[in-house]
C-alpha cells in the first residue's frame, strides 16, 4: 500500500510549500527526476523563513538570518558629520539633501547643507548662527533654508542660477522687533510655484507665543500673526491652490489653522500634549494627514495620524502602547503614508532611544525598527525613496546620519 510524504519544491525566489509524494517506489512523471527527490532529501530552510538559499533554486542571500529574505526591507545607515537638528528634502532627480546645524566649538551652531552624491558633499550656509535650520527643494532642485540667527532675526538662504552658474542669496525674513525671541521651533514649505511659506513663533521665558506665518522674497516679506497664543510643535504644508496650512498644538488640543482671503480660520482636530512636534502633508486627493503624539491619561504616548478625507477630522493610533516623540511624515504619489518616530520608554534617556518607520502601505500599519538616535525627519523621492534623517546626540561629537529603505537580496 502507498503512502504520502511531504515533497518540497521552491521557485527561485518563492517560499517553500509541501505537496503530496506519490509511492516511494513509483518515480513520478510529473517531476523531473523525481527518483532522485526520494534518494536526497530536499535542501533545508536553515532560517525557517521560508526562503531557500541560492543552492538550493531559491534566492534567500543570507539563510543564516531569518530577517533576511527577497524582499525583506533593510535600512542602510551612513553618518554625514558632526552636527543636530536635521532636516530633509528630496530633489526632481531622486538626490538626498540634508540641512543641520554643526558643531561649532565653543559658540553658536554653523548652519551646514549635506548633498548625497554617492559620498556626502557638505558645504557652509551661514557660519555661528545658533539657529535649527528647516529644508526645502525647488521644481528647479535648488535648495532652500530657514533659521534664526542669534534668535532675533528669522533669515531665508536660497541658491539662484547666476550668470556665472549658482550662488546662495540670503533673505531677511523678520529682524529684531522688540517682541521677543523669535523661537527656533519653525518649519518651511514651498507653493505650487516654489512661493516660500515660513510658520514660526515668538518666545517669552522659553515657551512659544505669537504664531506667525511670513512669505515672500527679496525686501518684501508679508508678516501675518495666525494665533496669539503658543504655537507649540508647530508645521507647515501648502495645498494645491497655495494655501497655507499650520498644524499646532494650542494648549492640549491639536488644531490646523489656514488662511482664507486676509484672514485664518482654524479647526480643531484632537486632544494632544502642548510639547510635541506635529508634522502635516496633503494627500494626492487634497486631504490632510496629521502625524503627532495623543497622550492617554497615566499610560505611554501613543502616535496617531489624524485624517480629514471623509469631512471630519478622524484620529487612528499607529502604535498604542508605548512611548512615542518626534513624529515626521510623508505621502507618496500614490497616497500612501509613512511616518518615522522615535521610540523611548518611561526609563529610557536620549541614549537608549530609537528611530522607528511606519506605513499603511499594505492597507494596515507595519512597524520596522531603523537605528538608534532621535529627531528622525522623513522623506519620500520621487521614484518612491524612503530616506530619513536623524541625529545621535549621544554620540561626541554629536552626528547627523543618514538612513535609506531597501530590500534585501536584490
Amino acid at each position: 500500500m502507498g503512502w504520502t510524504a511531504p515533497l518540497l519544491l521552491a521557485a527561485c525566489g518563492a517560499r517553500s510549500r509541501a505537496i503530496s509524494g506519490p509511492d516511494a517506489s513509483v518515480p513520478d512523471a510529473r517531476v523531473p527526476d523525481a527518483q532522485a527527490w526520494w534518494d536526497t532529501p530536499p535542501c533545508p530552510d536553515q532560517d525557517g523563513d521560508g526562503f531557500l538559499p541560492p543552492e538550493c533554486g531559491g534566492a534567500d542571500c543570507d539563510d543564516a538570518d531569518a530577517s533576511v529574505f527577497p524582499g525583506a526591507p533593510v535600512w542602510i545607515q551612513r553618518r554625514i558629520e558632526d552636527g543636530d537638528f536635521p532636516s530633509i528634502a528630496i530633489d526632481p532627480d531622486g538626490a538626498a539633501w540634508v540641512a543641520f546645524a554643526g558643531t561649532s566649538p565653543g559658540g553658536p551652531d554653523d548652519v551646514l547643507l549635506a548633498t548625497d552624491m554617492g559620498d556626502w558633499l557638505v558645504q557652509g550656509v551661514e557660519p555661528d548662527t545658533g539657529g535649527r535650520p528647516k529644508l526645502a527643494i525647488d521644481a528647479e532642485g535648488f535648495p532652500h533654508v530657514v533659521y534664526t540667527v542669534d534668535e532675533v532675526q528669522l533669515r531665508h538662504a536660497f541658491v539662484e542660477r547666476t550668470a556665472d552658474g549658482v550662488d546662495w542669496v540670503f533673505e531677511t525674513v523678520e529682524d529684531d522687533r522688540g517682541v521677543g525671541a523669535i523661537n527656533e521651533e519653525l518649519d518651511l514649505a514651498l507653493g505650487p510655484g516654489d512661493e516660500v511659506h515660513v510658520a514660526y513663533s515668538h518666545a517669552s521665558a522659553g515657551a512659544p507665543q505669537d504664531l506667525f506665518w511670513a512669505t515672500g522674497a527679496g525686501d518684501s516679506w508679508v508678516l501675518e500673526r495666525v494665533d496669539p497664543g503658543p504655537g507649540w510643535g508647530l508645521s507647515i504644508a501648502i495645498d494645491g491652490e497655495g494655501v497655507p496650512h499650520v498644524a499646532y498644538q494650542d494648549e492640549e488640543e491639536l488644531v490646523v489653522a489656514y488662511r482664507r482671503g486676509d484672514s485664518w480660520t482654524k479647526q480643531s482636530v484632537a486632544p494632544t500634549w502642548e510639547s510635541n512636534p506635529t508634522d502635516i502633508a496633503f494627500e494626492p486627493d487634497g486631504s490632510m494627514r496629521i502625524a503627532f503624539v495623543q497622550p492617554i491619561t497615566d499610560a505611554p504616548s501613543p502616535l496617531a495620524v489624524a485624517s480629514n478625507a471623509s469631512g471630519v477630522w478622524e484620529t487612528e493610533r499607529i502604535h498604542g502602547t508605548e512611548s512615542f516623540y518626534e513624529p515626521s511624515l510623508a505621502v507618496d504619489p500614490d497616497g500612501v503614508v509613512h511616518v518615522a518616530f522615535s521610540y523611548r520608554g518611561w526609563s529610557q534617556g536620549e541614549k537608549d532611544s530609537r528611530i522607528e518607520y511606519a506605513t499603511d502601505a499594505g492597507g494596515l500599519w507595519t512597524i520596522e525598527e531603523v537605528a538608534d538616535g532621535r529627531r528622525p525627519v522623513i522623506a519620500v523621492g520621487p521614484s518612491g525613496e524612503i530616506e530619513i534623517a536623524y541625529s545621535k546626540p549621544a554620540e561626541s561629537p554629536r552626528g547627523v546620519w543618514h538612513a535609506e529603505r531597501t530590500e534585501a537580496c536584490p
